[in-house]
Protein backbone atom coordinates (compact mmCIF):
# COMPACT_ATOMS: atom_id res chain seq x y z
CA UNK A 1 0.00 0.00 0.00
CA UNK A 2 1.11 3.81 -0.97
CA UNK A 3 -0.43 6.30 -0.27
CA UNK A 4 0.32 10.51 -0.68
CA UNK A 5 -1.73 13.57 1.23
CA UNK A 6 -2.14 16.11 -1.70
CA UNK A 7 -2.84 18.93 0.89
CA UNK A 8 -1.89 19.38 4.62
CA UNK A 9 -5.52 18.51 4.95
CA UNK A 10 -6.76 15.32 4.16
CA UNK A 11 -9.31 15.67 1.55
CA UNK A 12 -7.98 12.57 -0.50
CA UNK A 13 -6.03 9.71 0.00
CA UNK A 14 -4.72 8.56 -3.57
CA UNK A 15 -3.58 4.76 -2.93
CA UNK A 16 -1.75 2.60 -4.77
CA UNK A 17 -2.60 -1.18 -3.77
CA UNK A 18 -1.55 -4.15 -5.69
CA UNK A 19 -0.43 -2.11 -8.83
CA UNK A 20 -3.86 -0.44 -9.29
CA UNK A 21 -4.74 3.07 -8.15
CA UNK A 22 -7.72 4.36 -6.16
CA UNK A 23 -8.77 7.87 -4.47
CA UNK A 24 -10.56 7.60 -1.57
CA UNK A 25 -12.29 10.73 0.10
CA UNK A 26 -12.56 10.24 3.85
CA UNK A 27 -16.26 10.50 4.67
CA UNK A 28 -17.25 8.16 1.41
CA UNK A 29 -19.16 4.51 1.41
CA UNK A 30 -16.14 2.41 2.42
CA UNK A 31 -14.27 4.21 5.01
CA UNK A 32 -14.33 1.69 7.64
CA UNK A 33 -12.39 -0.62 5.71
CA UNK A 34 -9.60 2.17 4.42
CA UNK A 35 -9.10 2.16 8.27
CA UNK A 36 -8.59 -0.66 8.72
CA UNK A 37 -5.68 -1.08 6.18
CA UNK A 38 -4.24 1.97 7.46
CA UNK A 39 -4.21 0.70 11.00
CA UNK A 40 -3.31 -2.98 10.13
CA UNK A 41 0.18 -3.31 10.96
CA UNK A 42 1.26 -6.15 8.94
CA UNK A 43 0.27 -4.36 5.87
CA UNK A 44 3.65 -2.49 4.51
CA UNK A 45 3.08 1.04 4.08
CA UNK A 46 4.82 4.19 1.87
CA UNK A 47 3.34 7.49 2.86
CA UNK A 48 4.91 10.72 1.53
CA UNK A 49 4.85 12.96 4.30
CA UNK A 50 3.10 10.87 7.03
CA UNK A 51 1.98 13.50 10.03
CA UNK A 52 -0.78 14.46 7.98
CA UNK A 53 -1.87 10.66 8.01
CA UNK A 54 -0.72 10.19 11.51
CA UNK A 55 -2.91 13.10 12.79
CA UNK A 56 -6.06 12.48 10.73
CA UNK A 57 -6.05 8.81 12.02
CA UNK A 58 -5.82 10.41 15.77
CA UNK A 59 -9.08 12.08 15.35
CA UNK A 60 -10.64 9.18 13.97
CA UNK A 61 -9.54 7.41 17.65
CA UNK A 62 -7.43 5.26 15.65
CA UNK A 63 -3.27 4.38 15.12
CA UNK A 64 -1.52 4.69 11.35
CA UNK A 65 0.65 1.60 11.83
CA UNK A 66 2.86 -0.05 9.44
CA UNK A 67 4.53 3.02 7.87
CA UNK A 68 8.10 1.57 6.81
CA UNK A 69 8.85 4.44 4.27
CA UNK A 70 8.33 8.30 3.40
CA UNK A 71 10.18 9.00 0.02
CA UNK A 72 9.99 13.11 1.30
CA UNK A 73 12.36 12.08 4.51
CA UNK A 74 14.86 9.40 2.68
CA UNK A 75 15.31 12.25 0.01
CA UNK A 76 15.74 14.64 2.90
CA UNK A 77 18.55 12.46 3.99
CA UNK A 78 20.07 11.86 1.08
CA UNK A 79 20.68 15.41 0.08
CA UNK A 80 19.96 17.51 2.98
CA UNK A 81 20.53 20.37 1.32
CA UNK A 82 17.80 20.89 -0.91
CA UNK A 83 15.04 23.24 -1.23
CA UNK A 84 12.27 21.04 -1.03
CA UNK A 85 11.49 16.99 -1.00
CA UNK A 86 7.91 17.19 -2.58
CA UNK A 87 7.19 14.16 -4.52
CA UNK A 88 7.13 15.93 -7.79
CA UNK A 89 10.68 17.07 -7.07
CA UNK A 90 11.51 14.08 -6.12
CA UNK A 91 10.68 12.21 -9.16
CA UNK A 92 12.16 14.47 -11.70
CA UNK A 93 15.54 13.59 -9.69
CA UNK A 94 15.40 10.29 -8.98
CA UNK A 95 12.72 8.56 -11.30
CA UNK A 96 14.23 7.94 -15.28
CA UNK A 97 10.15 8.18 -16.33
CA UNK A 98 8.37 9.92 -13.69
CA UNK A 99 4.42 9.56 -14.10
CA UNK A 100 3.75 12.55 -12.32
CA UNK A 101 1.05 11.12 -10.27
CA UNK A 102 2.17 11.11 -6.71
CA UNK A 103 1.12 7.85 -5.46
CA UNK A 104 2.53 5.98 -8.29
CA UNK A 105 6.03 8.12 -7.96
CA UNK A 106 5.72 7.99 -3.96
CA UNK A 107 5.48 3.26 -4.88
CA UNK A 108 8.40 3.99 -7.75
CA UNK A 109 10.74 6.31 -5.40
CA UNK A 110 10.77 3.62 -2.44
CA UNK A 111 13.47 1.15 -4.07
CA UNK A 112 15.50 4.16 -5.34
CA UNK A 113 15.67 5.97 -2.15
CA UNK A 114 16.17 2.56 -0.77
CA UNK A 115 19.20 2.39 -2.43
CA UNK A 116 20.52 5.92 -2.56
CA UNK A 117 20.50 5.43 2.14
CA UNK A 118 21.94 2.35 1.96
CA UNK A 119 24.81 3.31 -0.23
CA UNK A 120 25.92 6.14 2.40
CA UNK A 121 25.43 3.77 5.26
CA UNK A 122 22.23 5.69 6.38
CA UNK A 123 19.26 2.90 6.51
CA UNK A 124 20.07 2.53 10.50
CA UNK A 125 19.38 6.23 10.99
CA UNK A 126 16.16 6.26 8.54
CA UNK A 127 15.01 2.97 10.21
CA UNK A 128 15.51 3.40 13.82
CA UNK A 129 15.74 7.33 14.10
CA UNK A 130 14.15 9.22 11.68
CA UNK A 131 10.74 6.96 10.50
CA UNK A 132 9.67 6.38 14.41
CA UNK A 133 10.43 10.48 14.96
CA UNK A 134 7.27 11.21 12.65
CA UNK A 135 5.01 9.75 14.56
CA UNK A 136 6.15 11.32 17.48
CA UNK A 137 6.10 14.66 15.93
CA UNK A 138 2.78 14.25 14.86
CA UNK A 139 2.00 13.54 18.17
CA UNK A 140 3.26 16.71 19.71
CA UNK A 141 1.62 18.51 16.83
CA UNK A 142 -1.70 17.11 17.52
CA UNK A 143 -1.83 17.84 21.60
CA UNK A 144 -0.05 21.29 20.99
CA UNK A 145 0.74 23.08 23.73
CA UNK A 146 -1.44 25.54 25.85
CA UNK A 147 -1.07 29.46 26.07
CA UNK A 148 -2.54 31.28 29.18
CA UNK A 149 -5.11 33.21 27.55
CA UNK A 150 -5.52 35.44 30.71
CA UNK A 151 -2.12 36.28 30.67
CA UNK A 152 -1.56 37.08 26.71
CA UNK A 153 -4.89 39.70 27.63
CA UNK A 154 -2.41 41.40 30.49
CA UNK A 155 0.62 41.18 27.89
CA UNK A 156 -1.44 42.41 25.02
CA UNK A 157 -2.49 45.55 27.00
CA UNK A 158 1.06 46.09 28.57
CA UNK A 159 2.91 46.09 25.17
CA UNK A 160 -0.20 48.82 24.01
CA UNK A 161 0.67 50.85 26.67
CA UNK A 162 4.50 50.42 26.25
CA UNK A 163 4.07 51.64 22.44
CA UNK A 164 1.88 54.24 22.74
CA UNK A 165 3.95 55.98 25.83
CA UNK A 166 7.23 55.41 23.63
CA UNK A 167 5.06 57.21 20.96
CA UNK A 168 4.36 59.97 23.29
CA UNK A 169 7.91 60.36 23.92
CA UNK A 170 9.15 60.40 20.22
CA UNK A 171 6.58 63.41 19.79
CA UNK A 172 7.61 65.15 22.44
CA UNK A 173 11.54 64.85 21.83
CA UNK A 174 10.50 66.01 18.20
CA UNK A 175 8.22 68.76 18.78
CA UNK A 176 5.45 67.14 16.74
CA UNK A 177 3.68 64.20 15.80
CA UNK A 178 5.05 62.55 12.49
CA UNK A 179 4.13 58.88 11.28
CA UNK A 180 6.81 56.39 13.51
CA UNK A 181 6.33 54.06 10.72
CA UNK A 182 6.86 55.55 7.71
CA UNK A 183 10.25 55.78 6.62
CA UNK A 184 10.16 58.99 4.28
CA UNK A 185 8.21 61.43 7.70
CA UNK A 186 10.96 59.73 9.58
CA UNK A 187 13.57 60.71 7.44
CA UNK A 188 12.35 64.43 7.03
CA UNK A 189 12.48 64.84 10.90
CA UNK A 190 15.64 63.35 11.59
CA UNK A 191 18.06 64.53 8.56
CA UNK A 192 15.77 67.68 7.39
CA UNK A 193 14.42 68.98 10.70
CA UNK A 194 16.57 68.06 13.60
CA UNK A 195 20.08 67.80 11.39
CA UNK A 196 21.05 64.74 12.14
CA UNK A 197 24.17 63.63 10.17
CA UNK A 198 22.85 61.78 6.47
CA UNK A 199 24.43 58.27 6.68
CA UNK A 200 22.86 56.76 3.71
CA UNK A 201 20.73 57.60 0.62
CA UNK A 202 18.37 55.08 -1.45
CA UNK A 203 15.87 55.74 -4.25
CA UNK A 204 13.36 56.66 -2.68
CA UNK A 205 15.55 59.27 0.28
CA UNK A 206 16.88 58.72 2.99
CA UNK A 207 17.76 55.51 4.96
CA UNK A 208 16.42 54.80 8.45
CA UNK A 209 16.93 51.27 8.59
CA UNK A 210 18.43 49.99 11.86
CA UNK A 211 22.17 50.11 10.59
CA UNK A 212 21.54 53.92 10.29
CA UNK A 213 19.80 54.72 13.62
CA UNK A 214 22.51 52.49 15.37
CA UNK A 215 25.42 55.07 13.88
CA UNK A 216 22.99 58.33 15.14
CA UNK A 217 22.17 56.62 18.69
CA UNK A 218 25.00 59.43 19.95
CA UNK A 219 23.49 62.27 18.29
CA UNK A 220 19.86 62.36 19.55
CA UNK A 221 18.19 60.45 22.53
CA UNK A 222 15.08 60.16 19.97
CA UNK A 223 16.83 57.74 18.73
CA UNK A 224 16.83 55.17 21.67
CA UNK A 225 13.14 55.55 21.19
CA UNK A 226 12.43 54.94 18.02
CA UNK A 227 14.41 52.07 17.88
CA UNK A 228 12.84 50.83 21.01
CA UNK A 229 9.39 51.46 19.27
CA UNK A 230 9.83 49.59 15.91
CA UNK A 231 11.43 46.23 18.65
CA UNK A 232 8.22 46.71 20.64
CA UNK A 233 5.75 46.95 17.53
CA UNK A 234 7.66 44.09 15.97
CA UNK A 235 7.11 41.56 18.75
CA UNK A 236 3.82 42.60 19.40
CA UNK A 237 2.54 41.78 15.62
CA UNK A 238 4.65 38.62 15.12
CA UNK A 239 4.37 37.19 18.54
CA UNK A 240 1.54 39.14 20.97
CA UNK A 241 -1.27 39.49 18.39
CA UNK A 242 0.67 36.61 16.24
CA UNK A 243 -0.29 34.35 18.72
CA UNK A 244 -3.89 34.84 19.52
CA UNK A 245 -4.51 34.13 15.71
CA UNK A 246 -3.51 30.88 16.43
CA UNK A 247 -4.75 29.85 19.85
CA UNK A 248 -6.96 26.79 18.41
CA UNK A 249 -10.59 26.11 20.04
CA UNK A 250 -9.04 23.53 22.40
CA UNK A 251 -7.18 26.89 23.93
CA UNK A 252 -4.16 25.02 22.41
CA UNK A 253 -1.43 26.21 20.17
CA UNK A 254 -0.75 23.68 17.46
CA UNK A 255 2.65 24.46 15.61
CA UNK A 256 4.03 22.35 12.81
CA UNK A 257 7.62 20.51 13.06
CA UNK A 258 9.09 20.58 10.16
CA UNK A 259 11.84 17.82 9.90
CA UNK A 260 12.90 17.91 6.59
CA UNK A 261 13.87 21.58 6.15
CA UNK A 262 17.11 22.71 8.16
CA UNK A 263 20.37 20.95 6.71
CA UNK A 264 21.94 20.80 10.12
CA UNK A 265 18.51 17.96 10.79
CA UNK A 266 17.67 20.11 13.63
CA UNK A 267 13.55 20.59 13.44
CA UNK A 268 12.15 24.13 12.60
CA UNK A 269 8.68 25.52 13.97
CA UNK A 270 6.27 26.75 11.88
CA UNK A 271 2.60 28.47 11.41
CA UNK A 272 3.43 29.36 14.13
CA UNK A 273 7.40 29.40 14.52
CA UNK A 274 7.58 28.92 18.33
CA UNK A 275 11.23 28.62 18.09
CA UNK A 276 12.19 31.95 17.93
CA UNK A 277 10.31 33.68 21.04
CA UNK A 278 13.35 36.01 22.35
CA UNK A 279 14.32 35.64 25.99
CA UNK A 280 16.97 37.89 26.79
CA UNK A 281 14.34 40.76 26.75
CA UNK A 282 11.60 41.52 29.57
CA UNK A 283 9.14 41.14 27.14
CA UNK A 284 10.64 37.71 25.62
CA UNK A 285 10.68 36.67 29.07
CA UNK A 286 7.31 37.37 30.01
CA UNK A 287 5.85 35.89 26.58
CA UNK A 288 7.02 32.70 27.59
CA UNK A 289 5.91 32.73 30.72
CA UNK A 290 2.60 32.24 28.79
CA UNK A 291 3.18 28.86 27.89
CA UNK A 292 1.43 26.77 30.55
CA UNK A 293 1.49 22.44 30.84
CA UNK A 294 -2.63 22.41 30.73
CA UNK A 295 -5.27 20.10 31.30
CA UNK A 296 -4.11 16.72 32.18
CA UNK A 297 -0.32 17.60 32.06
CA UNK A 298 1.45 18.30 35.13
CA UNK A 299 5.24 20.45 34.26
CA UNK A 300 6.65 21.51 31.13
CA UNK A 301 10.15 20.66 31.20
CA UNK A 302 13.03 22.25 29.36
CA UNK A 303 16.24 19.65 28.35
CA UNK A 304 19.17 20.53 26.55
CA UNK A 305 23.03 18.70 25.92
CA UNK A 306 26.02 19.87 27.69
CA UNK A 307 28.00 20.47 24.78
CA UNK A 308 27.10 18.09 22.62
CA UNK A 309 29.29 18.63 19.37
CA UNK A 310 32.21 19.00 20.99
CA UNK A 311 31.79 15.86 22.85
CA UNK A 312 31.04 14.09 19.79
CA UNK A 313 34.37 16.06 17.93
CA UNK A 314 36.71 14.82 21.69
CA UNK A 315 35.56 11.25 20.64
CA UNK A 316 36.09 11.03 17.09
CA UNK A 317 39.42 12.85 17.33
CA UNK A 318 40.67 11.56 20.58
CA UNK A 319 42.07 14.60 21.46
CA UNK A 320 43.56 14.18 24.56
CA UNK A 321 42.89 17.63 26.03
CA UNK A 322 39.53 18.03 25.43
CA UNK A 323 38.43 14.43 26.45
CA UNK A 324 40.03 15.17 29.84
CA UNK A 325 38.30 18.52 30.14
CA UNK A 326 34.48 16.58 29.60
CA UNK A 327 36.23 13.67 31.89
CA UNK A 328 37.02 15.89 34.69
CA UNK A 329 33.75 18.01 34.38
CA UNK A 330 35.51 21.42 33.59
CA UNK A 331 34.41 24.48 31.52
CA UNK A 332 35.53 23.37 27.85
CA UNK A 333 35.90 26.99 26.94
CA UNK A 334 38.03 28.31 30.34
CA UNK A 335 39.89 25.14 29.73
CA UNK A 336 40.61 26.04 26.04
CA UNK A 337 41.64 29.87 27.25
CA UNK A 338 43.46 28.61 29.75
CA UNK A 339 45.96 25.79 27.40
CA UNK A 340 45.86 29.30 24.73
CA UNK A 341 47.19 31.87 27.00
CA UNK A 342 49.03 29.40 29.62
CA UNK A 343 47.01 30.79 32.31
CA UNK A 344 45.97 28.20 35.27
CA UNK A 345 42.59 27.22 35.04
CA UNK A 346 41.53 29.04 37.79
CA UNK A 347 42.54 32.64 37.03
CA UNK A 348 40.96 32.56 33.71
Amino acid sequence: LQGNLPSQRLEQLDLVFAGKHYVFHPEQAGKQAVLALLENPDLPKAVADPKELYKYMMGQGKALQGVTDDPSLAGYLYEPGASSYGIQGLGEEFLPAASGEAAQDTAALVPVLRDRLQERGLTRLYETIELPLTENLAEMEWNGITIDQAMLDEVTEEMTKKVQALEQQAFDQAGEQFNLNSPKQLGALLFEKLGLPVIKKTKTGYSTSAEVLEKLRPHHPIIDLILEYRQLTKLNSTYVEGLSKVIAGDGRIHTCFQNTVTATGRLSSTEPNLQNIPTRTEVGKRMREMFVPGKDYDLLMSCDYSQVELRVMASIAQDELLLDSFRHGQDVHARTASEIFGVPLDQV
